[in-house]
């Protein structure tokens, strides 16, 4: 058996290092238990799960996360989310005398049904994923943030609680600095690296990508977290026979990685990642990742993979457009295909209420981008919206909106990927305000004409007033496009979101 597997982990890393780009896939670790009842939490609903992600056409890893602050496995290093949880005779769990609802009553409650049935769940996924012939990986979660406001949230692990003086703030998440901090992530990984058998173990900076008190300073803290790992995925592959490959997911772009601590070029000196996916912390994809920038720093032998997170936001505090469609999705594949990206990385695209949706429309556009979102040809002809956004890594953000136009002209560059050869193009300027702005508009020196029909697409919730231009034939050029724009009369108001839109 161990031979078989052997064989089959290296012929899937072969495929993977000489094929085609394909799609990875993140699961977090409440998706499935909070978005499916309970006649689901069996063998059978877990198998299914997985194969829905596993049967993709171009899905080639998945990543199953499995802890946040606490564990949705029976850990014995953190706590599993429903330990500090009292199941009491109304049927509800209660902590610190607090009546549990809603996701932290959901949660536990199914997990619990899982346990009780014998079954853990990443052990079925894991191996549902491989017998579906992708790889099966652990995407193990850095310095989880959530719910750091509420000390009474199920949320948090007893090391955090009890040691307030190894976080960042009152509030805060935890300091790297602290060599107690960097024993309890190594002591985790070392149980995941014994209880799972995986093909590969990814380190999530970016959730939450705040791990030093002063940012760059304290960047050796990380790496020797980095070389710990290495260790311990290289004696977890020599026991199980076959390769463990280990994996990060880092900011979006070379400076916000430095700005954090992030010492790629050390950890790509002393081999300590296999490869890399790059992008944002929530909520937004970041419209500009300089792929070709990481290969050259990495190197050409790096994979470098596009990480793409659900949520549209055109500046730093935005009010929030919900939910990547095809055609969004088709905007930043294209570009970052075109850029170089070796793959695409679906975070916080899941099956599930807490994904891209549960209807039909969305479940079948999801299938769409799992069966055909690495493939250049494919996501080159489908309807592309290209967003404007800005790189974050939570403390650190570059962001080009909001504009204010004026009477000199002004402009910006947008990079829309390939396959722009013969297609109509419009460009779509919001404003903070409930009428738009009188603009002359110029995309790559080309002026362009104001349409009288409104544009009909969903954008960021202030920018209610649109404005769109139809670019001439043949403005549209692959990679940049630089869009110029002048106050033509009236007032001028800010400019809160721009996209391109390829119907």
């Amino acid at each position: 058996m161990s031979l078989m597997r052997n064989m089959l982990s290296c012929s899937i890393l072969i495929c993977a290092m000489a094929g085609a780009a394909g799609v990875y896939v993140n699961e977090d670790s409440n998706n499935f238990v909070y978005s499916f009842p309970a006649e689901k939490m069996t063998r059978e609903g877990l198998e299914e799960h997985a194969e829905f992600y596993a049967s993709g056409k171009m899905v080639k890893k998945i990543f199953w996360n499995p802890n946040c602050q606490t564990a949705s496995y029976n850990s014995k290093v953190i706590d599993p989310i429903w330990a500090k949880a009292e199941l009491k005779e109304d049927g509800f769990f209660y902590y610190k005398g607090k009546k549990q609802e809603g996701t932290f009553d959901i949660w536990p409650r199914n997990l619990l049904r899982i346990e009780k049935a014998g079954l853990d769940c990443y052990t079925v996924w894991l191996a549902k994923t491989r017998a579906c012939g992708c790889e099966a990986w652990i995407s193990d979660r850095m310095n989880d943030a959530h719910s750091l406001e509420d000390f009474d949230s199920l949320m948090h692990d007893r090391f955090w609680l009890e040691h307030p003086e190894f976080r960042l703030g009152t509030h805060a998440a935890f300091d790297f600095a602290h060599p107690e901090v960097r024993a309890n992530k190594l002591a985790l990984i070392q149980e995941l690296l014994d209880r799972y058998d995986m093909d590969g173990l990814e380190l999530d900076w970016m959730r939450f990508p705040y791990h030093l008190k002063n940012g760059f300073e304290g960047r050796e803290h990380l790496t020797d977290v980095m070389r710990g790992a290495r260790k311990l995925v290289n004696a977890a592959a020599e026991r199980r026979g076959h390769p463990i490959r280990l994996a990060v997911r880092i900011p979006s772009r070379p400076s916000l990685a430095n700005a954090i601590g992030i010492d790629f070029l050390t950890w790509r000196k002393e081999n300590l990642m296999d490869f890399v996916s790059v992008g944002n912390f929530w909520p937004n994809t970041d419209s500009d990742m300089p792929i070709e920038e990481w290969h050259r720093l990495l190197g050409a032998d790096m994979e470098v993979n596009a990480s793409f997170e659900l949520l549209l936001q055109g500046y730093p505090g935005g009010r929030l457009l919900e939910g990547e469609t095809l055609e969004t999705f088709a905007g930043f594949a294209s570009q970052y295909l075109y850029r170089g990206a070796n793959n695409i990385y679906l975070f916080n695209h899941m099956r599930g209420a807490t994904g891209m949706g549960m209807g039909p429309e969305q479940l079948a556009e999801f299938r769409r981008i799992l069966d055909e979102g690495a493939d250049p040809a494919k996501v080159y002809a489908m309807p592309r919206r290209h967003l404007l956004s800005y790189g974050t890594a939570q403390i650190v953000t570059e962001s080009v909106l909001p504009l204010t136009p004026s009477a000199e002209w002004n402009e910006f560059k947008l990079n829309i990927g390939g396959g722009t050869a013969g297609r109509k193009a419009f460009a779509v300027f919001g404003f903070w305000g409930d009428t738009p702005v009188a603009l002359n508009v110029k995309v790559n020196g080309n002026a362009c004409e104001l349409q009288a029909e409104p544009y009909a697409k969903p954008c960021g919730a202030e920018a209610s007033a649109l404005a769109s231009f139809k670019l001439p034939d043949g403005t549209l050029k692959d990679g940049y496009n630089t869009i110029a724009f002048q106050l033509a009369e009236g007032e001028a108001r800010q400019i809160i979101w721009f996209e391109i839109w390829i119907p």
